[in-house]
């Protein structure tokens, strides 16, 4: 018999980011392998998200918004009702008591360098002690495994590392494209510019922690070289 487990995609609406692509993709591909596995995965979702947001898996709808103060107890009650035997938080959205087994991804711990003093706190008094606790921690790199191991092996009980599993993140090439039909993709007045120079092409936001001013600093640098583009 498979093992029924929820996934919290409450941070799924209109607008896309990063986190919400992974819960989606990642609800999708469990439930293709969930026979082989063992698994029956639902989604706990919000009100806020679009209809068919996650296809053809099952969603559970919450009466918690994400990452509100409310979900705390609102959660584990919807847990328990909806028949969950394993619980995955694929975000930092943490719980002080889930009332079954939990999975918890952890991407990185930016916010504890970089975010503000709510995320900063959050972290420290919530996300940690989930963690800590958790079945398994997923996570998508051996530097951020490193980095959670010595944050949180002061709260574990046992070889923290043994317990975080290192799953990269997937990146989605449907086909390559040339030079030219990547500037046909562009808009008219961004082509000029690029039309006749090397460019980089970055996915990403301005903030701090992106780095984006070293990759700046090296493309000078790539020019400036003999560097064959």
């Amino acid at each position: 018999m498979s093992q029924k487990i929820i996934i919290d995609g409450r941070m799924v609406g209109p607008v896309g980011h990063g986190i919400a692509h992974y819960t989606r993709s990642l609800a999708s591909v469990l439930q293709k392998r969930g026979p082989e596995l063992g698994l029956e995965p639902w989604v706990l979702v919000s009100s806020e998200a679009p209809a068919n947001a996650f296809g053809s898996v099952p969603t559970v709808k919450s009466g918690a918004s994400f990452l509100s103060p409310s979900e705390a107890w609102i959660l584990p009650r919807e847990l328990r009702g909806a028949g969950a035997q394993m619980y995955h938080s694929p975000s930092f959205a943490s719980l002080g008591f889930h009332g079954v087994p939990w999975v918890q991804t952890i991407h990185d711990l930016i916010h504890l360098t970089h975010g503000s003093l709510a995320q900063r706190v959050y972290y420290q008094l919530l996300l940690s002690r989930s963690a800590a606790r958790a079945r398994r921690i997923l996570t998508v790199s051996e530097v951020s495994k490193g980095e959670i191991s010595r944050w949180l092996e002061p709260l574990a009980d046992g070889a923290l590392s043994d317990r975080i599993d290192v799953v990269y993140n997937p990146v989605r090439t449907p086909r390559v494209l040339s030079r030219d039909q990547m500037l046909q993709s562009l808009p008219e007045w961004a082509r000029p510019a690029l039309a006749a120079k090397p460019f980089v092409l970055t996915i990403s936001n301005p903030k701090s922690h992106k780095n984006l001013g070293v990759l700046a600093a090296s493309f000078l640098e790539a020019r400036a070289s003999d560097l064959v583009w």
